[in-house]
């Protein structure tokens, strides 16, 4: 009788102790699966990271890009309105005006700013965007959908209004203007064409008017209106970057 108490105690130790195995095994192994998993989505947030900073510093020399001409408009609008009222108040002859108009060149070349949004819209698509950090997300967020639509918007304002002042109210640089910006010809041969176009019957006309003066301070205020976009496009990824750089510095071994 004792012998086999002795033997069902053993047996029940024994099976208790495997079964107390069994599930610690069961427990390490889902606890190893779930931080390896954890580890794969934490490396692609990293990677993921690290893909937007790039495509952020391709923004960053766009807009630098984008920042000069912006310079260059205001610079040469001033001096076109700063000729033509010099020119209105009997300052100077039209001879004169017209000279200064060839002399300034091209006033402004409406360039645009256009985001590098690949990475973004891969995480979109990939569903990875919301493995962020909320903070983090609501960030990147902001970046490429409101500023994004607000670039299109008004790059399209832009255009138009370049279009119409080049088009209606300052044509000589349709003429062949991208040719020169582009040394297409030599400057001597577009002076004298384009000196020749500014005194062609009708033209004199077009640039002494009261317009061609309130159509270039409307260019002139377009462009201003165009830098403080630059400006506020700059300033939120530019907090884009610097949540993401915060992002990457709490892991750094994962850092490649």
């Amino acid at each position: 009788m004792r012998n086999d108490l002795r033997s069902s105690s053993y047996f029940a130790v024994r099976y208790s102790l495997e079964f107390v195995v069994v599930v610690l095994g069961i427990t390490v192994s889902f606890w190893l699966n779930e931080w390896s998993i954890g580890q794969q989505e934490l490396d692609h947030q990293v990677n993921d990271a690290q893909g937007l900073l790039q495509d952020l510093e391709s923004d960053r020399g766009r807009l630098t890009v984008v920042f000069r001409t912006v310079v260059d408009g205001k610079d040469r609008t001033s001096r076109l309105l700063h000729n033509h009222a010099h020119f209105q108040e009997g300052g100077c002859s039209y001879e004169v005006f017209a000279d200064s108009l060839v002399a300034i060149g091209y006033p402004y070349g409406n360039l645009t700013f256009f985001m590098n949004d690949g990475t973004y819209k891969t995480l979109v698509n990939n569903g990875r965007l919301q493995n962020f950090p909320s903070e983090v997300e609501d960030v990147i967020k902001k970046y490429y959908e409101y500023v994004g639509k607000r670039v299109g918007d008004n790059n399209a304002i832009l255009d138009k209004v370049c279009l119409d002042y080049y088009m209606f109210h300052h044509p000589l640089y349709l003429l062949n203007g991208e040719n020169t910006r582009r040394g297409m010809i030599p400057d001597s041969l577009w002076e004298s064409r384009a000196m020749a176009f500014l005194h062609k019957p009708g033209v004199p006309a077009l640039y002494e008017s009261t317009e061609f003066y309130l159509r270039t301070l409307g260019m002139r205020n377009e462009i201003f209106r165009h830098e403080s976009l630059l400006s506020e496009y700059t300033s939120i990824r530019d907090e884009v970057d610097s949540t993401l750089q915060a992002f990457l510095s709490t892991h750094p071994d994962l850092l490649r």
